[in-house]
């Protein structure tokens, strides 16, 4: 959209209250406290239609998903273009554009068929960018292999433990015998 629509669409949905949703500070366009509460608002009954619709989606045995993509900025016009056969392939996931300078593609989904959505993301990331190879990684795993990490090292600090209590009786073993040498003498 351009400013200008932007523009207009926020002027229109202005109309809807009673009081301002903006103000302008400093030449800078502001959301006020109230913009605020309806932004907050609109975003939980857009996110509730989402749910309405997934849900549908379900009992009609349809699994759907949400597609996030993070592109660097003139990328966000080239993404959708690219993306266009996989989202054709893949009824009900939801694609979502984010304008972020790190290239990534993030993707939610709630799928028994995991192997065969990475397959389609993989050639569609193939139309969009041939030179440089498909590389997933899903989150669950990168949980467990940090968790893996931090037992780990769990094992190692109670051997360290351990260790440190063996060297204090030791410590301790010494100081009675001596002691003890000390009182016979």
């Amino acid at each position: 959209m351009t400013k200008l629509a932007i523009s207009i669409q926020l002027k229109n949905f202005q109309d809807q209250f009673p009081i301002p949703l903006t103000k302008v500070i400093a030449r800078k366009l502001c959301i006020t406290d109230f913009g605020k509460e309806i932004a907050m608002v609109a975003e939980k009954i857009l996110n509730e239609v989402y749910t309405i619709d997934y849900r549908t989606l379900a009992y009609q045995g349809e699994l759907s998903s949400r597609l996030k993509i993070s592109v660097v900025s003139t990328e966000k016009y080239v993404m959708p273009y690219f993306l266009n056969d996989f989202m054709k392939r893949n009824n009900g996931v939801d694609l979502i554009m984010l304008n972020r300078p790190n290239p990534r593609l993030i993707v939610r989904a709630t799928t028994s068929d995991m192997a065969g959505l990475i397959s389609n993301i993989d050639k569609s990331w193939q139309k969009f960018n041939e030179e440089e190879p498909f590389d997933y990684a899903l989150l669950d795993e990168l949980y467990n292999h940090t968790y893996l990490k931090e037992q780990k090292i769990g094992a190692i600090l109670r051997i360290f433990a351990l260790l440190t209590i063996f060297v204090a009786c030791l410590g301790l073993f010494g100081l009675v015998t001596f002691t003890a040498e000390q009182r016979f003498k």
